[in-house]
């Protein structure tokens, strides 16, 4: 870390708005060589001492810069403003907004989708498994806060459900297969050790 940015300790700092106008030749550079701080950083302690006070001159000073490197001018803020009202006039998004907000499925209500060809339709950001044998057509959910139905457009049943519960992302009339039982009707033996053990 050099010495120009490391923070320089009050006791040095108190020292150096201390220091003797009559010191002998050559005192400055031992004094910064044994508190590890370079002759600028001494002598701009001591210039801020004069101009300020011994007081300031004991608190670092701030790092901030006097100008910002990124502030823009008023005439460019003025034609940025413009630029976005126009953009917003168009119906263009500018570039970082927010999209709009998905709407919210309501609690009820009947909504017309095309089956994918997975035989799936999307509601409220769930899959649910219509049919397969229907993919690529229309079909109706109809839906209040108790079931969902997916049906034709004619209005054949494809798929009932009951509300998922929440995260879930996937629904399907499907169940894991159990295995099946065993037609094995004699009784289990006592199973002989092994001479190993």
């Amino acid at each position: 870390m050099s010495s120009t940015n490391r923070r320089v300790d009050p006791r040095v700092r108190l020292a150096i708005v201390r220091w003797p106008d009559d010191a002998p030749r050559g005192a400055v550079t031992t004094f910064c060589a044994e508190q590890s701080i370079s002759r600028k950083t001494f002598y701009a302690i001591r210039a801020r001492a004069r101009t300020e006070g011994e007081v300031a001159a004991l608190e670092p000073g701030s790092t901030r810069p006097r100008r910002s490197p990124s502030a823009i001018s008023a005439d460019q803020r003025t034609q940025a403003l413009r630029v976005r009202a126009a953009l917003a006039s168009s119906g263009q998004r500018r570039r970082g907004a927010r999209p709009p907000q998905r709407r919210k499925t309501p609690p009820s209500g009947t909504r017309q989708v095309r089956v994918g060809a997975n035989g799936t339709v999307n509601l409220a950001s769930i899959t649910f498994l219509a049919s397969k044998a229907h993919a690529g057509s229309q079909a109706i959910i109809d839906w209040n806060p108790d079931t969902i139905i997916i049906t034709t457009t004619d209005g054949e049943v494809l798929a009932q459900y009951t509300w998922p519960a929440p995260g879930t992302r996937y629904v399907s009339t499907h169940t894991h297969p159990t295995p099946p039982a065993s037609t094995d009707h004699h009784t289990p033996q006592d199973p002989e050790l092994s001479p190993m053990s």
